[in-house]
């Protein structure tokens, strides 16, 4: 067995060190990035499963550096991904770094044709081939199931595929339209996933065969014959799912993310304040995302609704995640946390606020918003991809046409004037998140998913596995 960064002795050598036992189901999850709604998600389900006495390993772009919140969150099975495999020679050493700086210097060339220049429109593109081949080894990736997350500028798709067996299970949970694109994260009004893609309105030199068309027809060659277990986090992006030429002939189930509302519930409004210092007066409307400096995300018309309530109310602006806000509000101060990933401050942001504002110009399912909403927040939001699933008008928040900032900014005046339907709005929407996306609730039907991916290929798992699928009591 390849031996490399100790990999073999943590994992194979002895019992798991996640202290699952012989005939435990056993999965290896792919996720590029340790940060970022995909990765939480990731996570989550990762810890779900350990705690459940499944065994499972989170593996992560070795570019990551794995936070120390994030290691005592998560504990252990959390592995820098391998690539590149160690080399059995100098002369083999010396050919694979050549071959890595032909495929990078050739890769660059081809995207930086097709990419730069006037685009249609905005959004960034993300293909399938990696400037390393990131091959499958089954004597590291030796689970019951792969379980892919988001794996762009990981996954090398035609290396990674062709080395892995046709009948290892697979299974893909959708965080985005990515996997089953030709490189955008969501395709708007394009439909050219659901045939080949091509013509791509992101690409400055769009055409029949050009950069999107190229990296799909990959996946497709990548994945033909293989029978992947689609999972979508909302209904809306399974719907996307069985549209795409992608995973059109593919199960799809609609499985939410989980959270732990033992970590997200709400605090004393005043408490929240003081300890953020916050003021105690006020409506304070919060926005957070990965990163405020995403346009994407809508951090512009989240500043402008601030901008237009201001002139008539008493309000100011909370905002957490990565980078700085140019802009500000002239009536309104605006407090920034900066990045947050402990979920204990989180928690204390959310139960802060009164509104959460979600401007996003596309979702699949908002994590951020799952968990304002166990907190007690209502929301007020653009009613795109998978948001009126969670958002539902009226009930736990309200929706408003996309970029329509002047019926986003009515929909936060009417909250701010009626107190009483807000916090009640607040606990409907707590009442949502323990219904469908407890944690608790949802690990035995990831788990009842594996089993009939197991089942439906007449695979032959592992001796760990099918023994110990029941959900424990």
């Amino acid at each position: 067995m390849l031996r490399f960064w100790g990999y073999g002795d943590l994992f194979r050598d002895s019992a798991p060190a996640n202290g699952s036992a012989e005939g435990t189901l056993f999965i290896d999850h792919i996720n590029t990035l340790l940060s970022g709604g995909a990765a939480v998600a990731a996570r989550r389900l990762h810890q779900g499963l350990l705690q459940a006495d499944v065994g499972s390993r989170l593996w992560y772009s070795s570019r990551e550096a794995l936070p120390s919140e994030v290691e005592l969150a998560t504990g252990a099975g959390m592995c820098a991904a391998p690539w590149p495999l160690v080399d059995a020679s100098i002369a083999a050493r010396s050919n694979r770094i050549f071959q890595e700086g032909f495929r990078k210097f050739h890769l660059r060339l081809l995207r930086n044709y097709y990419r730069r220049g006037r685009r249609r429109r905005g959004g960034g593109f993300v293909g399938g081939r990696q400037s390393i081949k990131t091959p499958f080894d089954h004597a590291i990736f030796d689970g019951d199931i792969v379980h892919f997350h988001w794996v762009g500028k990981l996954i090398d798709f035609p290396s990674f595929f062709a080395s892995m067996p046709q009948e290892r299970p697979l299974v893909w949970s959708l965080h985005d339209m990515n996997p089953m694109t030709g490189g955008c994260s969501h395709a708007g009004d394009c439909d050219g996933f659901t045939r080949a893609c091509g013509d791509c309105p992101i690409l400055a030199r769009p055409g029949l065969r050009d950069l999107s068309n190229q990296e799909l027809t990959i996946k497709h060659d990548a994945l033909r014959g293989r029978r992947v277990s689609v999972i979508a986090p909302s209904h809306w992006m399974a719907s996307m799912a069985k549209k795409s030429s992608l995973f059109a002939e593919c199960p799809v189930s609609v499985i939410r993310n989980p959270i732990d509302t033992s970590a997200f519930y709400p605090e004393d409004k005043s408490l929240a304040r003081r300890s953020l210092g916050l003021p105690e007066d006020g409506i304070c409307l919060l926005y957070a995302a990965e990163s405020v400096e995403v346009n994407e995300k809508g951090i512009q018309e989240y500043l402008e609704v601030l901008r237009n309530v201001s002139k008539s109310r008493s309000v100011f602006g909370l905002v957490f995640g990565r980078g700085e806000i140019v802009s500000q509000v002239e009536n309104a101060r605006i407090f920034s946390l900066g990045y947050l990933n402990s979920p204990s401050k989180m928690r204390t942001a959310y139960s802060a606020a009164d509104i959460f504002v979600i401007p996003s110009h596309a979702e699949t399912i908002s994590q951020t918003t799952v968990e304002a909403f166990a907190c007690g927040t209502p929301s007020v939001a653009f009613a795109v991809g998978g948001i009126p699933e969670l958002v539902r008008d009226g009930e736990t928040g309200f929706l408003a046409r996309f970029k329509d900032v002047a019926q986003m900014t009515e929909r936060v005046d009417w909250l701010i004037d009626h107190p009483e339907k807000r916090l009640q709005m607040g606990e409907t929407a707590i009442t949502l998140v323990r219904k469908e996306f407890e944690s608790s609730h949802l690990i035995s039907k990831y788990i009842d998913l594996y089993s009939e991916t197991l089942q439906s290929l007449g695979a032959v798992a592992s001796k760990r596995a099918v023994e110990k699928i029941a959900f424990p009591s």
